[in-house]
């Protein structure tokens, strides 16, 4: 809605689109990927401590993976002129 984009109309600005459609990486390698990080996000936050994690621990997981992913995503979308 920011971008003026119609939201009930379909639209390639997921991070894993702009891998496979613009950089030509394989689906299935994607999906790998996302599933490994999100499998150690898992791992080292729920099933290696015997608690939950304290919220100062997920603030600083959010904000560090909201850093990476636009690290990651906007100089794609400038590359492309998708900004």
């Amino acid at each position: 809605m920011l971008k003026g984009e119609n939201v009930t109309q379909p639209h390639r600005s997921h991070l894993y689109q702009l891998f496979v459609n613009q950089l030509k990486f394989g689906h299935i390698s994607i999906a790998i990927a996302f599933a490994v990080v999100q499998l150690l996000v898992n791992f080292l936050l729920f099933i290696i401590p015997t608690g939950y994690p304290s919220a100062i621990v997920g603030w600083i997981t959010l904000v560090s993976f909201a850093v990476i992913y636009l690290t990651l995503k906007i100089p794609i979308q400038k590359k492309f002129g998708l900004t």
